[in-house]
């Protein structure tokens, strides 16, 4: 339900036209990121927050290098702004983004986590207004409601199945 209602606020449609490559590559994505997400559970009393993201980061780097090689198409033009965007990205992003993923794991559970990506599009959403007054639509409250019913539902399950030991932190 979460998921359908990203479909509804994106508005992603699919044709003869869609890429399926960028599709595939999220969906092998998505897939990647929950088999280290339940991993992560297993290996959170051996490693600290720092260790796990710098090891995620570096398979992340090896595994990712090659397919960011081969589908480049164009030379960046290195200048100030860009290189100060990308050490962006890369610290608070990425490993600012990951170390807070990693806590979140620590504290609710792998599942219960794991639902939180739902509210990517909401927030995405509610900023494109804020900073880019992109109007709202229908569609957009439609795909809102989806998601707090998808997250509301998945709180519910995760509620009634077996605590797992808590892990230290």
């Amino acid at each position: 339900m979460g998921v359908a209602g990203v479909v509804v606020i994106t508005g992603a449609t699919f044709s003869n036209s869609t890429d399926w490559r960028g599709i595939i590559s999220a969906l092998v994505g998505t897939l990647a990121f929950s088999i280290a997400t339940v991993a992560f559970r297993t290996k959170a009393k051996a490693y600290s927050i720092p260790e796990m993201n710098f090891w995620q980061s570096l398979v992340g780097a090896v595994g990712l290098g090659p397919f960011a090689l081969a589908s480049a198409h164009s030379v960046l033009n290195w200048h100030i702004v860009s290189a100060t965007a990308i050490v962006y990205l890369a610290i608070v992003v990425t490993i600012g983004g990951m170390g807070l993923w990693f806590f979140l794991i620590r504290v609710t559970g792998a599942g219960i986590a794991s639902t939180y990506h739902l509210l990517n599009p909401v927030f995405g959403l509610i900023l494109s207004a804020i900073v880019l007054g992109t109007p709202l639509a229908a569609k957009d409250f439609a795909g809102v409601a989806m998601i707090a019913g998808g997250l509301y539902l998945s709180r519910q399950f995760s509620s009634n199945l077996p605590k797992a030991k808590a892990c230290s932190q």
